[in-house]
């Protein structure tokens, strides 16, 4: 779960927190269902040549949840600090030109 935020924006202060962990809490209770949805919707990509994927995709449980910061003023840093004194365990990228996954370890 991956949720977007501009640097500026006033909801990085705290609800971001409560919005992430409110939709990773939702997709947890209800996994089987949408992973059923997504069977489906592969199934019918698939057959519409949509999607060239395996017959088996294996949808495995865990959410993991992800808050992407973008902007290149101090205010995104400022935001990112803030969050992070907020919430030590919350995963925190800022976009700067690129997108490193690699940065999710570093919490």
């Amino acid at each position: 779960m991956i949720e977007v935020k501009l640097g500026n924006n006033s909801e990085l202060r705290l609800e971001v927190l409560e919005q992430l962990k409110d939709y990773v809490d939702r997709i947890e209770r209800h996994f089987e269902d949408y992973k059923r949805c997504y069977q489906e919707n592969f199934v019918q990509k698939r057959e519409l040549g949509l999607l060239d994927i395996p017959d088996d995709i294996d949808i495995i449980p865990g959410v993991l949840g992800v808050v992407v910061v973008m902007g290149y003023s101090g205010m995104a840093k400022q935001s990112i600090e803030d969050l992070k004194q907020k919430d030590p365990a919350v995963k925190v990228i800022q976009l700067n030109f690129r997108l490193d996954l690699k940065d999710l370890s570093k919490g």
